[in-house]
């Protein structure tokens, strides 16, 4: 028989009441700690954040309302160079996605050691932000809006899940994509590992028809020196342009930018579908492109048998590199388009500079050139000896004069001097192109000469290029 004494008794209900609040409690705490100091992953979304950045018209996948579309083509990259535009701090809705090495702490009550709020710092332009976890409200609409907001956040198991109000309009890409002052930010943060990924969710009833959805990747890097990617330091702000009216404000009027087609020609793709949208961010647009590529490859084949009829020279060349003679490494892919402007010719040469780094349309499995593994050529002239204006090139000027039925002459000029002579001249087939040419090299004047064989490849384009 066991006796229980006194105090066994009142241990034992000691233990007994522990138990039963263990089992009956939540946690005070997050499962996993956000603490700590974490390097940005520029891998993702590499050449829309950090360099080239995005293209100006490429809104593809973005649920713009017609509002947001008409300020993204009403802006201006110049915008930035105003004086009160050069230190602007970056909002809560993109401030991880651009240079950004983050510092995060916590503010924690020293009587009770309730976690009151976490700090985030390390962002462009220190619109650092604090999260709020004591579990007080927003404040009333008509409050201050601010670059970082006012952000409240609660834990659901592992993720700590964020919301903010009270935004500054802002943006959400670098070409002219925006959110309005009445957008509201959601957030969850999700640790793994040494893996931080946050999740933002945009909802703007100004600019937005949809939510905008990203995910952005930081790694734990305790090393990392604490005043970095955040923009911290004093910020110099000069005159970048000269003469400016006072008041002027860079802009494009509507329906007057037309840089917005560079992206849509230089890809291949429609207007409807650059230019953003609901529509652009679901399957059904696909069934849409195929209709309209096909609609296109159809006028195209009628109006290059039309120009063929004026000049044969007409349609797209592809380079043969083996049976092509250079000076130096040749260029993996090259391609020349002529097509007709009115009575003078387009010329592009789109040259693939890296090999495998793009490939001829058509090729199953090639992977398509990132722009800056490409270079272009481009020039509008008659057949009348006159110099005209040359882009992508070292030549400024170049002038055309037609030798004969299948042969073309063309001058490359530099400060009004020929540098450079090419001759064009097709088989009688009228299926290879020869493209001759010899120039002097600057600085040193050193002579070259080049000799490209092309191919008919009518319809056919470089990926990437039109």
């Amino acid at each position: 028989m066991v006796r229980w004494t006194p105090v066994d008794r009142t241990l034992r209900r000691g233990r007994g009441l522990v138990l039963v609040v263990l089992l009956t409690s939540s946690p005070a705490f997050a499962q996993v700690d956000i603490v700590g100091l974490w390097g940005n992953i520029y891998h993702e979304d590499q050449p829309e954040r950090i360099m080239p950045g995005p293209d100006v018209g490429d809104y593809l996948g973005i649920p713009l309302t017609p509002g947001g579309r008409l300020k993204a083509l009403t802006w201006d990259a110049s915008i930035l160079t105003l004086p009160e535009r050069q230190a602007l701090p970056h909002p809560s809705t993109y401030s991880i996605r651009g240079p950004a090495n983050l510092n995060i702490t916590k503010e924690i009550d020293p009587v009770s050691l309730r976690l009151i709020a976490y700090r985030v710092a390390g962002t462009f332009g220190r619109a650092d932000r604090t999260i709020w976890m004591d579990g007080r409200p927003h404040p009333p609409e008509e409050a201050a809006h601010t670059w970082a907001g006012f952000s409240t956040g609660r834990w659901e198991g592992n993720t700590l899940v964020v919301r903010t109000t009270h935004l500054k309009q802002g943006w959400l890409r670098r070409n002219g994509v925006a959110h309005s002052d009445r957008a509201t930010l959601s957030e969850r943060w999700m640790r793994h590992g040494n893996i931080l990924t946050v999740m933002s969710v945009v909802y703007d009833p100004a600019y937005l028809a949809e939510p905008y959805v990203k995910t952005t990747d930081f790694v734990l890097n305790p090393y990392q020196p604490q005043n970095q990617g955040g923009g911290g330091g004093a910020f110099q702000i000069v005159d970048e342009i000269a003469g400016r009216p006072v008041g002027y404000v860079p802009h494009h009027l509507p329906d007057t930018n037309e840089q917005i087609k560079e992206f849509a020609d230089r890809e291949g793709l429609p207007l409807f579908a650059t230019m953003g949208g609901p529509e652009t961010m679901y399957p059904e647009l696909v069934p849409r492109l195929a209709v309209w590529r096909r609609d296109l490859a159809s006028k195209r084949a009628a109006e290059l048998a039309e120009a063929k009829k004026v000049d044969p020279l007409m349609g797209t060349w592809k380079l043969d590199v083996a049976r092509s003679t250079f000076e130096g490494r040749p260029p993996y892919a090259r391609q020349l388009t002529f097509r007709l402007v009115g009575d003078a010719i387009r010329t592009t040469q789109d040259t693939n500079v890296v090999a495998q780094a793009g490939a001829i349309e058509g090729e199953a499995g090639s992977p398509v050139p990132a722009p800056r593994d490409r270079a272009r050529v481009d020039y509008t002239a008659k057949y009348d000896g006159k110099d005209y204006p040359v882009v992508g090139a070292a030549l400024e000027t170049v002038s055309l004069r037609r030798i004969d039925a299948r042969t073309v002459e063309r001058l490359g000029k530099v400060d009004g001097k020929v540098v450079e002579t090419t001759t064009m001249k097709q088989s009688a087939d009228g299926n290879t192109l020869t493209v001759t040419t010899v120039g002097a090299a600057a600085p040193d004047g050193k002579p070259y000469e080049r000799v490209e064989v092309y191919f008919r490849q009518d319809g056919g384009r470089l990926a990437g290029g039109r």
